[in-house]
Formats: C-alpha cells, sequence, structure tokens
C-alpha cells in the first residue's frame, strides 16, 4: 500500500500545488484509491476537494469531502477514487476556526 499527505495539518484555506503528485508514482489502473479527510480539534464545519490535471495547469474536481460542525476533536471521512490523471492535489476550500486539516491518499492493491 503507498500512502501521500497531500495537506498537513493545515489551519486556513489553501491549494496544495506543492503536494502534487504525478499518479503514476502512486496510483496504476489496478487497486483502489481513498481519498481521506481527517480535522482535528474546532467545531466549525470544514471542506476540501481533490482535483485532478492531465497537464499541472488545468485542475478538475474529483470530489469533495465536507466535515460538517461536530462538537467530536477527531472527525475523518473518505471516498473511493478510480479516475486516473496525471496529477492530483488536495484544495481545502473551508477550514473551521480552531481546526487543522490533513488530506491524505492511499493506494492499495497492485
Amino acid at each position: 500500500m503507498a500512502t501521500r499527505t497531500l495537506l498537513n495539518a493545515i489551519t486556513s484555506a489553501q491549494t496544495g500545488p506543492q503536494t502534487t503528485i504525478e499518479q503514476g508514482e502512486l496510483l496504476s489502473s489496478t487497486g483502489k484509491t481513498v481519498f481521506q479527510v481527517t480535522k482535528e480539534g474546532g467545531s466549525a464545519a470544514s471542506a476540501v476537494t481533490l482535483e485532478g490535471s492531465l497537464d499541472n495547469k488545468g485542475w478538475v474536481p474529483l470530489a469533495t469531502i465536507t466535515i460538517p460542525a461536530s462538537a467530536t476533536a477527531t472527525v475523518s471521512d473518505g471516498v473511493f477514487v478510480d479516475l486516473l490523471w496525471l496529477y492530483i492535489r488536495a484544495r481545502a476550500t473551508a477550514v473551521g476556526a480552531g481546526s487543522a486539516i490533513t488530506a491524505t491518499i492511499y493506494r492499495a492493491g497492485a
């Protein structure tokens, strides 16, 4: 299994272009890929979008994960992603006050 962190404990809305990876390095046409977002701290809602690109210039939204407002200290959610793109990145569109967001992709199988 391969793992890559796309956003690491960020506390404000931002795009992670520095974490853009070539999908061939991590993903192939076999196996499953999971995109997971974890929110720690804070009780306001947060949202992160996984984006794909063929040229590392134009980006297409692939999946959005919204972590709802919650009194729980740590909340995670995730989705399967089957589409193959040359580049992927995570973009935090909302980060709740007092929250730290981490976005990760996992690839299983070969």
